[in-house]
């Protein structure tokens, strides 16, 4: 009499069996060591046990042996075993699967707190792995996979040259699972719709599938060509009431979002773009954190993913201690922290939730580029406190953009680059337009900086070539409008003001 033997759950503590149940036997644990002798480890009267890994650490396999379990008798009779199941050596570690009913099929989640590169899935055919498919993503929208066929995957990360196996999956079978309610609306996620039908399930299937469940959606179709809006209806029809769809002519990502927020519902708004997805904590997480400290802002890590599929954390702030899971900064202290800390990544909107009555109070700028480095200079000047969630991330996918082609790259790819320069001078200086004055001068200094990496001096650049500058015209405005011996901010950067100093001199030149 044989019975399976399946592992539940392994990671690098604890081991969770189960078997099944035999009538009037009991199941002893039993393990093989590197000698490959048999030893009772454990009995037990249930079908399931957790074992830690300490008491079992010089087993490879574990089985068991069913043994009568009546009378109380001299001798145990055995009366079947199960197959032999091998121990991890501590290393791997096991990775939910979660799934839901997709535009494009399936769309399975392999959801850990860990980052991985790289997800074999195979399917266990005739006793064989067989290798079906292949991802870079921890999310797989696919047709590929079938019901009523047994899979697996493993998860690898990028070790320099080289893939290291860190994770597996349970064995899972296709099932579609339900998306639960939403017992209040916490976040509006609020994505801009234009021409994105190929990768845009992707995005909306990472939310689905994500841990926080009191969101809704509002989509603005910004004049889409393509079935982008064939999309937003069939998730309306699958997903109800969480959907809300909102209509306009093309006029940009700007205008999008502001359409989208004056429907927004949520305490807070995430603005997430239509090419990228979200990992499966970062809304948790980001709720979580802001609620904690009552903050109107949560921004979390960006892992960017480029054209050579690599990939790199962003805003990656270390702490010692792994159990804390964010902290707080005061708009001084992150003003500050830009500029001293490299790893720093805070000009985006995307990786962030931003209290939406905050937000509705001051539209995001209309412009046609950049209007998130202008944004987040203006709205950012209102918040009194930042929280940054340590453990939540957004995947900026720069492959998407360079291979499809999002709304602004194609503008970018189209347009002079000197252009474009005037394009973000004026939006890095556009917080003049609606700023909270308490804080005049840390936007004056923040602006000062930037501009700095556009303007290259030297002791003999001439007037002329400052005067072409867009940048070095906008300097010489703060210059003039703004009595900068009085800003601290300013005067104790001795870079900056030697910077300014040149500047000065060379523009009054005759």
């Amino acid at each position: 009499m044989d019975k399976e033997l399946r592992i539940l759950y392994e990671d690098n503590n604890e081991i969770y069996l189960s078997w099944e149940k035999v009538e009037n036997a009991k199941a002893i644990i039993m393990g093989k060591n590197t000698k490959f002798d048999d030893a009772r480890i454990t009995t037990s009267t249930d079908n399931k046990l957790l074992l830690k890994k300490d008491t079992i650490r010089s087993y490879l396999e574990l089985y068991i042996e069913y043994v009568y379990a009546g009378e109380k008798s001299e001798k145990e009779i055995i009366l079947g075993r199960t197959n032999v199941v091998p121990i991890s050596t501590g290393i791997l570690k096991i990775i939910k699967v979660k799934m839901i009913k997709s535009y494009k099929g399936i769309s399975i989640l392999f959801e850990s707190k860990d980052l991985y590169n790289r997800y074999l899935v195979y399917e266990i055919k005739d006793g064989k792995n067989e290798l079906v498919l292949e991802t870079d993503d921890f999310i797989l929208t696919t047709d590929k996979l079938k019901k009523g066929k047994k899979y697996f995957a493993e998860a690898y990360k990028l070790k320099e040259e080289y893939y290291s196996f860190e994770a597996k999956t349970p064995v899972f079978e296709i099932k579609e699972m339900e998306v639960e309610k939403a017992s209040h609306i916490g976040v509006t996620v609020m994505i801009p719709v234009y021409n994105c039908e190929s990768y845009l399930p992707r995005c909306i299937d990472s939310v689905l599938l994500s841990s926080f469940k009191d969101y809704e959606f509002v989509f603005v179709n910004d004049g889409s060509k393509d079935n982008s809006l064939k999309v937003l209806n069939w998730y309306k029809k699958t997903y109800g009431d969480r959907v809300h769809i909102y209509n306009k002519e093309n006029g940009g990502p700007a205008s999008a979002r502001n359409e989208g927020m004056k429907h927004a519902n949520g305490e807070y708004i995430a603005f997430i773009d239509s090419d990228d997805i979200v990992h499966p904590y970062m809304l948790e997480e980001l709720y979580n954190s802001a609620k904690a400290e009552n903050a109107d802002i949560a921004i979390g890590k960006v892992i960017c993913k480029n054209e050579e599929y690599k990939q790199e954390v962003w805003l990656d702030i270390q702490r010692e201690d792994k159990k804390i899971k964010y902290i707080t900064q005061t708009y001084e202290e992150m003003m500050e922290n830009k500029y001293t800390q490299d790893n720093i990544y805070i000009v985006t909107l995307w990786n962030q939730i931003i209290r939406t009555s905050l937000v509705q109070a001051h539209p995001i700028p209309d412009l046609k580029y950049y209007e998130d480095a202008a944004y987040t200079r203006l709205i950012y000047s209102y918040i009194d406190k930042f929280v940054f969630a340590l453990n939540a991330y957004y995947v900026w996918d720069r492959r998407i953009a360079n291979t499809t082609g999002t709304i602004s790259s194609n503008y970018n790819k189209n347009e002079d680059p000197y252009v474009l320069a005037e394009y973000y001078s004026g939006a890095i200086f556009y917080w003049l337009l609606d700023y909270n004055k308490k804080n005049l001068n840390y936007l004056i200094y923040d602006t000062l900086k930037e501009c700095m990496r556009f303007i290259c001096l030297n002791d003999n650049i001439t007037k002329e070539e400052l005067l072409k500058n867009q940048y070095a015209q906008k300097v010489a405005y703060v210059m003039k409008t703004y009595d900068l011996n009085k800003n601290k901010l300013v005067t104790k950067d001795e870079e900056l003001s030697q910077f300014l100093k040149i500047i000065g001199k060379t523009l009054k030149k005759d």
